[in-house]
């Protein structure tokens, strides 16, 4: 800031866990969701489909 003014500085700090929402809706609302503390990776979100949402598909079909 230039001499005299006030820097003025915005950011996000995240303090304490995360967490991560995933979820499946059909028309009539949600079939399936998870919570993970941190964040997704590859095989969390393989186990999310496979366990939670393809299990219960054929309600659907």
């Amino acid at each position: 800031a230039p001499i005299g003014q006030r820097a003025d500085f915005k950011d996000v700090f995240v303090r304490g866990q995360r967490y991560t929402l995933c979820a499946a809706m059909s028309l009539k609302g949600y079939i399936a969701t998870r919570v993970v503390e941190g964040s997704f990776d590859t095989s969390e979100y393989v186990s999310f489909l496979l366990d939670d949402v393809v299990c219960i598909l054929h309600y659907y079909w």
